[in-house]
């Protein structure tokens, strides 16, 4: 596949795709409003795992801030990433862990694309696929987006 369109918006082979990796909530809701108004992004990808708080900030103010990062990127594609120390985060974490954060992400319909990374627990990762997939289908949006990263 050489493109894929997610709520009318096309990525393909050399689209921009900006990083969101600042430590604080206002400082990530500054760049998502930057990369908003820049007509050359076409997505981006918010990397959760280098936020200061994200241990920190658990399962009640979570939901709360990927709507604000949604919002301040107005209609830009949200890929919603945490990954572990292990494969280049900035923090180690645990599969339980990383696991609920994506689905808060995937529960929110917030995020566009969620990255699912876990290599040594595959049922979690598949856990996560699958709600993913169901939630895309309340959503009506095609299995390819879930499956395309």
């Amino acid at each position: 596949m050489n493109s894929i369109e997610i709520r009318g918006h096309v990525i393909k082979s050399g689209s921009k795709i900006a990083v969101i990796k600042e430590g604080s909530k206002d400082a990530i809701l500054a760049k998502a409003k930057d990369y908003a108004a820049d007509p050359s992004v076409e997505a981006v990808e918010w990397r959760i795992d280098a936020y200061d708080g994200v241990f920190e900030i658990r399962f009640e103010v979570m939901p709360e801030t990927i709507a604000e990062v949604r919002e301040a990127l107005g209609d830009k594609i949200l890929m919603y990433t945490f990954r572990d120390k292990r494969i280049g985060g900035e923090h180690p974490t645990t599969c339980m862990y990383h696991s609920r954060l994506n689905n808060l992400a995937i529960n929110s319909g917030a995020g566009d694309l969620i990255t699912v990374e876990w290599y040594d627990e595959p049922d979690a990762a598949q856990s996560n696929v699958e709600n993913a997939h169901a939630r895309s289908e309340e959503r009506r949006v095609g299995k390819e987006c879930l499956e395309w990263w």
